[in-house]
């Protein structure tokens, strides 16, 4: 069986005016095209996630959707799998109606996790839920964070390490529990093609 470098987001996609959804679209594409096998995994609004196959199998990789493709510039290397989020979930409050559950108690353990080589991520929960099932995390941090590090989790050897592009919340991730020797603080670096100014 094939192991991934899962990248995860919990947006749809494209999503406009969300910087950090560049971000995450143009890592995962890096990876792709530094010949890892790549997949960026992500939800799928109500209105696409009405066929019942893909809930039942929804770990099938994909091409990105043309208009993935062209909105983040992205080649062809990185491949896709879009979670299958219908209604109720997240239209309707509730544990068991939250996208959270759906993706981290469900997809993943069961679907995701058999499949993947290294987890990438800024949702803190499926960090959690990977560490424990034994997949090794690269965290995500890009704003401050409300509540401690749970040290179970961040001194566990499959917490790799935690990235983050400012001085000022590296030093909140310290003072929330982070083992500093685990942050980094890298550049997040543009891609050309989002300084050409779009027609309205």
């Amino acid at each position: 069986m094939n192991k991934h470098y899962i990248f995860f987001t919990r947006s749809t996609l494209p999503l406009p005016n969300a910087a950090h959804l560049v971000h995450d679209v143009n890592s995962a594409n890096a990876a792709a095209n530094l010949g890892y096998s790549t997949v960026l995994v992500y939800l799928h609004p109500p209105e696409k996630s009405l066929n019942p196959l893909d809930w039942v199998y929804p770990f099938r990789l994909q091409q990105p959707p043309e208009n993935v493709t062209k909105f983040y510039s992205i080649q062809d290397q990185l491949k896709v799998a879009p979670l299958a989020m219908p209604w109720p979930i997240g239209h309707i409050k509730g544990k068991l109606t939250s996208p959270s559950t759906i993706v981290c108690r469900y997809y993943f353990p069961i679907h995701i996790f058999p499949h993947t080589q290294i987890l990438h991520t800024l949702d803190w929960n499926l960090v959690k839920t990977a560490i424990k099932h034994g997949i090794p995390v690269i965290y995500e941090r890009e704003h401050y964070k409300k509540s401690d590090y749970d040290q179970s989790i961040v001194q566990n050897p499959l917490f790799q390490v935690a990235v983050t592009v400012a001085d000022n919340i590296r030093d909140d991730m310290i003072r929330r529990g982070m083992p500093p020797e685990k942050i980094i603080k890298l550049h997040s670096g543009f891609n050309q093609s989002f300084l050409v100014r779009q027609p309205e």
